[in-house]
């Protein structure tokens, strides 16, 4: 399937809405010289082709009607069709994993997802052997992904290979902002746990946070700074902020706590 496929007013009907009948279409409204739209459509095109969908593409000076018709007043406007109608999805550049949850919302799931949660389960349940295989399949499959690497660092630290988790979230690329983020925060909750007293709160940080237990993790934290003002605790606070997405609610209540707390 191609990347993207642009479309105009002569055939959206058809090529967007009829074929929505049978798959959801992902409809980026854009213009050539917005520059969010340049930042989200490689995203766009990435994700399409993970979950096996299409990508109609419209350029809203090429096309004004359509423009006027669907109510675009600002780019990149983002809709979703499903079943022969157009629905509402979201403008402005959003990040991967909100897109991702909104795709979610008209029961997408893509081959890559599933592996993951597979992946995930073992190594909740301590099949480390079943998740390193999951992992090998996955590099061949999706190469440099950096969902895929992040999930991988996961298990590394598990297996406290820690130098080779280290390694490779060097390979995160840093104009994927979102999974950099992730991984600078990866880096950074690994170096305060190293340097941390053993039976302190500080050196089991990582671990409630690789646990899940992300909520427990932010609460210690804040105690911490709530008492001593460590700098550490905040570095720590704001890394797993990076690692939940500055939309998750965690971190919406957790960065309030935390400015209270410093001043």
């Amino acid at each position: 399937m191609a990347a993207s496929y642009p479309v105009n007013e002569a055939n959206f009907a058809q090529e967007v809405l009829g074929a929505s009948e049978a798959m959801p279409v992902i409809v980026d409204f854009f213009a050539t010289w917005c520059g969010p739209c340049q930042v989200l459509k490689p995203i766009l095109e990435r994700l399409a082709q993970e979950y096996g969908v299409m990508l109609a593409t419209v350029d809203i000076d090429q096309n004004p009607q359509l423009a006027s018709q669907y109510g675009i007043e600002g780019v990149p406007d983002v809709r979703i069709a499903h079943e022969g109608r157009l629905e509402p999805g979201f403008v402005g550049a959003w990040p991967e994993v909100r897109i991702r949850e909104l795709l979610g919302q008209y029961g997408l799931k893509s081959p890559l997802e599933l592996q993951l949660e597979k992946a995930q389960g073992a190594i909740a349940a301590g099949n480390f052997p079943e998740a390193q295989a999951i992992f090998d399949q996955l590099f061949q499959e999706f190469p440099n992904h950096p969902a895929v690497t992040l999930e991988a660092v996961h298990l590394l630290i598990c297996l406290d290979q820690i130098e080779d988790a280290l390694q490779l979230l060097n390979t995160i690329d840093p104009q994927n902002a979102e999974a950099f983020n992730c991984a600078q925060g990866y880096k950074t909750l690994i170096q305060i746990s190293q340097a941390a007293p053993a039976d302190g709160p500080l050196a089991k940080v990582l671990s409630l946070t690789l646990q899940g237990q992300e909520e427990t993790a932010l609460q210690e934290l804040l105690t911490l700074v709530e008492a001593t003002k460590n700098p550490q605790a905040r570095q720590a606070m704001v890394s797993i902020f990076a690692l939940l997405g500055q939309q998750h609610p965690l971190t919406r209540q957790y960065q309030q706590e935390l400015m209270l707390a410093l001043y």
